[in-house]
């Protein structure tokens, strides 16, 4: 698959999320890289044996973006919960492609 191609695949995971998509895109075209594989909805393996997605992650430089859109304004404990163990699985790369 080409660069262009996994890049639509790869920012099509978020349809239906209008504002999320918006601010995803905005960042990659900042970054003006295509040296830099961006994952969107990237799977993440959590301590309690669920699952989460990450809105965005870099796995050459290990940064993950989450973009807190109005459903996020009510759920500050489970959110800060989730981000603990996101942060967890980036340092101890247990993420997996999905």
């Amino acid at each position: 698959m080409n660069k262009r191609d996994y890049l639509i695949k790869t920012f099509s995971r978020t349809k239906r999320k209008d504002y999320e998509n918006y601010i995803l895109t905005a960042i990659w075209h900042k970054l003006d890289n295509m040296n830099i594989k961006p994952v969107s909805q990237q799977y993440v393996k959590r301590q309690n044996g669920r699952y989460a997605l990450m809105d965005l992650y870099f796995p050459q430089l290990k940064i993950g973006i989450e973009v807190d859109e109005a459903y996020h304004l009510n759920h500050h404990t489970e959110d800060n919960l989730r981000m603990d163990d996101i942060i967890s699985a980036v340092y101890e790369e247990s993420i997996e492609d999905f």
